[in-house]
């Protein structure tokens, strides 16, 4: 389980629900997009995916595999 909050727009605000991930490799993602305008979100994601984002220069990406733990 993993708290998910994707704000609609750059920028925007979410509010923070839990949801169940999907059966197989998943994590809980907290990723911040620090520039050029802060963004963020929270949410079950591939591990596989989870990885490919962390390699990125452009975000800041937190992986945790704990109930909740984003």
């Amino acid at each position: 389980r993993c708290n998910h909050c994707v704000p609609h727009s750059v920028g925007g605000s979410c509010t923070t629900s839990v949801k169940e991930c999907d059966e197989g490799d998943y994590v809980c993602v907290f990723v911040v997009f620090p520039q050029p305008m802060y963004s963020f979100f929270r949410r079950c994601s591939k591990r596989s995916d989870a990885l490919i984002m962390q390699t990125s220069p452009h975000l800041n990406v937190v992986i945790c595999e704990t109930d909740r733990c984003n």
